[in-house]
């Protein structure tokens, strides 16, 4: 059973990339949660890649 986005990133933090593996969900799709989960999650530039995480 896929994770959700949600449950993903409690684990830790994660690129688009890594979440859209562990949901089955395509870019769009994640990027639209995360835009609506916009006041519990930072993203934090990591190079050229970004990361997502979770507020504590």
């Amino acid at each position: 059973m896929p994770l959700t986005i949600r449950e993903y990133l409690e684990r830790g933090p994660a690129t688009s990339k890594e979440m859209q593996f562990a949901t089955g969900l395509s870019q769009t799709a994640v990027s639209r949660q995360l835009r609506n989960m916009s006041d519990s999650v930072i993203s934090v530039r990591e190079g050229r890649a970004i990361q997502y995480a979770l507020f504590r």
